[in-house]
């Protein structure tokens, strides 16, 4: 019962919460300067099916934490509920991938790679873009280094 209770109040609280339009309940409005309302607007565009909107907000998103201050960025400490920086490169990298951008998308997946090395996912996906691009040793490499960090991934066992 308290769980039913909790997913109703839930639910009515997106619904009437301030700023959410009837259309696009999951998207606002950020902030001029707020990296964490560009990224989750972002995410939530990208939910909707909405890859170019999302590319730009996480492009945006990007930019707002790389200006945050000198160095911010690169120890991961941008101020914003995202973990990491690597979150933001490998979301954008993942837009790029089903935009079919992938050398952006391997750009982007280097990124978040270079913050977060064990950040399998990043891992996997960059080996998928190494495979739809033809590189078949890279993404080889790719999904082995993924199983390095993770040798139970069933995925990156499967992809490889």
């Amino acid at each position: 019962m308290k769980r039913i209770l909790f997913i109703t109040l839930l639910a009515l609280a997106a619904f009437k919460a301030p700023g959410f339009s009837d259309t696009q309940s999951q998207i606002r409005q950020p902030r001029a300067n707020s990296t964490e309302d560009f990224f989750k607007r972002g995410v939530a565009r990208y939910q909707q099916g909405d890859v170019k909107g999302a590319m730009g907000d996480f492009d945006r998103s990007i930019e707002i934490a790389s200006s945050l201050s000198p160095g911010a960025f690169d120890s991961n400490h941008i101020g914003v509920i995202v973990a990491e920086a690597a979150v933001l490169f490998y979301n954008r990298g993942v837009t790029r991938y089903d935009l079919r951008n992938w050398d952006g998308a391997i750009a982007d997946f280097d990124e978040a790679l270079k913050r977060n090395p064990r950040y399998v996912m990043a891992w996997i996906k960059r080996g998928n873009t190494h495979m739809n691009k033809g590189d078949l040793d890279e993404a080889i490499n790719d999904f082995n280094q993924a199983l390095r960090h993770d040798p139970r991934s069933t995925l990156a066992w499967n992809n490889r």
